[in-house]
């Protein structure tokens, strides 16, 4: 394909085919498929093997061709798709710009790993060419030729416990193919060691770290989901505007404010008002009061109402910020989580 100057632009497992009968495997489904120089208008595909570029608004190239690979790399040393754990929305188009992988499987052979690696970089230029790519494979494959029972003995019994496990839901991710249209990102990211460690397909990745009070939302159109993102901030800010600090003294009054003005707000969809509450609720810190039930007490220190015993979260919150600015647990991901 890329020998002949075209792209596939839609590489993920439920396009390659395999013949039982002549041991073959074939790459299949050509639609968005064309010249490189001809680029399409809008995103197409599986969401866990779009290239990142592509999805902060890059054209489709070679190289992201070569991220697709990368995934079905790791695809095939773990036995199942990419982050089946995960809906494949706006969290997950996040996660993947700000540098989350797969977690890598143990035991795969090392050289095999790096080379995944390389494919899936965040810089289109530092992963390999299909030439490159292929004579590295090739070399692996003689590499652990004498392991390759063993291999395939562990990616079987892999598959065959993934046989047992999977549902209609996790099929129709699988073959699920969305339109995607992404605006307003912010630069793109590999994880660190340290991250590989920390975050795995089962926890959350900190896709907010880098972005101001108010980010700028991604909108996702699918048959499922639409997210206006630029309607979802304005009625944010609106209402924000709008807030009279005299009446609605305390953080938390704030907060049940915007989220009636969300609530009310007639241009906005039901997705998108649960869209903006969830940024509100992240951002105003209110998992707390919006999630726990109990008697409301009067805070010792601002005399606000709260859940808390003595004094509020906020109150709290200042004391430790004032007395462990310093504090360092030697790992960044848990010290930026603390001190936001």
């Amino acid at each position: 394909i890329h020998k002949e100057n075209l792209i596939h632009r839609d590489l993920h497992s439920g396009n390659i085919l395999y013949d039982y009968y002549t041991n073959s495997w074939f790459i299949s489904d050509f639609g968005f498929c064309g010249p490189a120089d001809n680029q399409l208008k809008s995103i197409y595909g599986n969401l866990p093997y779009i290239a990142p570029e592509v999805i902060i608004g890059k054209n489709y190239s070679f190289a992201s061709d070569i991220y697709s690979i990368g995934i079905l790399m790791w695809e095939i040393s773990s036995g199942q798709p990419p982050f089946t754990n995960f809906e494949h929305d706006y969290n997950l188009t996040m996660n993947i710009i700000n540098g989350m992988r797969p977690k890598t499987i143990l035991g795969i052979p090392i050289k095999f790993e790096n080379l995944m690696e390389q494919c899936w970089d965040a810089d289109p230029l530092k992963r390999p060419d299909i030439k490159t790519l292929w004579k590295k494979i090739n070399g692996l494959n003689l590499l652990y030729q004498t392991k390759s029972n063993e291999l395939i003995q562990n990616i079987s019994l892999k598959i065959n416990n993934l046989e047992n496990d999977k549902n209609d839901t996790f099929i129709s991710k699988l073959f699920s193919i969305k339109t995607y249209r992404f605006k307003n990102f912010l630069n793109l990211k590999n994880t660190t060691k340290n991250t590989k460690k920390e975050y795995s397909e089962e926890s959350n990745f900190p896709i907010f770290s880098n972005l101001s009070i108010n980010p700028e939302i991604c909108e996702i159109f699918s048959s499922a989901q639409v997210i206006r993102g630029e309607l979802v901030n304005e009625v944010l800010n609106r209402a924000n505007a709008l807030l009279d600090y005299n009446n609605y003294n305390s953080r938390y009054k704030q907060y049940e404010f915007i989220r009636q003005m969300v609530l009310a707000d007639k241009l906005l969809t039901k997705v998108e008002k649960t869209e903006a509450i969830r940024l509100l609720t992240k951002y105003d810190d209110k998992e707390k009061v919006f999630h726990n039930k109990g008697i409301k007490r009067i805070c010792e220190n601002c005399s606000q109402e709260c859940l808390a015993t003595l004094h509020c979260e906020y109150c709290v919150k200042n004391y430790l910020e004032a007395s462990f600015s310093n504090w360092t647990s030697e790992n960044n991901n848990i010290d930026d989580l603390i001190q936001k």
